[in-house]
């Protein structure tokens, strides 16, 4: 099994919870991805990271 990836290290945001946010909530901006998970939120270091995984999902 694959290690789960920490995304924002300001709010402990791993991979797996961003991933499981876009899916069930079908979010598709960085924006509600940031208002959804807290990732982001902070510093802003990870929104690059973010947004990477929203276009694998969303292509």
């Amino acid at each position: 099994m694959e290690e789960d990836q920490l995304i924002c290290t300001c709010f402990d945001v791993y991979k797996s919870e961003i991933v499981k946010a876009i899916k069930s909530k079908e979010l598709t901006t960085l924006q509600e991805v940031i208002d959804v998970t807290d990732a982001g939120n902070g510093c802003g270091c990870c929104h690059d990271s973010i947004q990477e995984i929203l276009d694998e999902i969303n292509g």
